[in-house]
């Protein structure tokens, strides 16, 4: 799903649909325009996902609030192997 634009209103869909997925292992969504909002839908969707091993989200508009988020999920999700996100004005501190 790289670059197809999916913005806060797809990724607020797409983390309902992984908060009760099953199946999917690998999740890009590399440069989709998602910001804090779709950042923190996933945020909640990490913390109750069990099969999710690779998400990549880097190149987006994700800002401290949905790093925030992002950061708290990591904290309760023992499956997630690989968070991509590759955004070089990100304050990794909620990833310490």
């Amino acid at each position: 799903m790289e670059g197809n634009e999916i913005r806060d209103a797809g990724a607020q869909s797409l983390g309902h649909a992984l908060q009760q997925n099953t199946r999917l292992t690998t999740l890009n969504l590399w440069n989709n325009k998602i910001g804090d909002v779709g950042a923190k839908s996933f945020g909640v969707a990490l913390q109750h996902n069990t099969t999710l091993i690779t998400l990549n989200i880097g190149l987006n508009q994700i800002g401290d609030v949905g790093a925030q988020s992002l950061g708290d999920a990591l904290q309760h999700n023992t499956v997630i192997v690989i968070l991509s996100l590759s955004i070089p004005c990100l304050n990794l501190y909620y990833f310490t």
